[in-house]
């Protein structure tokens, strides 16, 4: 994919890298659950939409220490099954 970086380069370097950072980080925090025996995040019959969306809810409003990088890959997982 090609980046534009005419029009403020230094904001979109700082937006590239920023995301990129953010995807390693979900890939860590991904390959540790799997270490832990978590799996099928691209199965359908184990996830549904609406399960992921309940799922990203209930961890937004009763988890204290709910991460970021949690919710990014709740969402990964969504837009895998779309």
């Amino acid at each position: 994919m090609k980046y534009s970086t005419e029009k403020s380069g230094s904001e979109s370097i700082a937006l590239i890298t920023s995301v990129n950072d953010f995807a390693y980080q979900m890939k860590n925090r991904l390959l540790e659950k799997l270490k832990e025996g978590y799996s099928g995040w691209d199965s359908d019959e184990a996830w549904r939409i609406e399960d992921i969306r309940d799922r990203i809810i209930d961890r937004m409003l009763n988890d204290p220490d709910l991460s970021p990088i949690d919710i990014a890959n709740y969402a990964m997982f969504w837009w895998n099954l779309g």
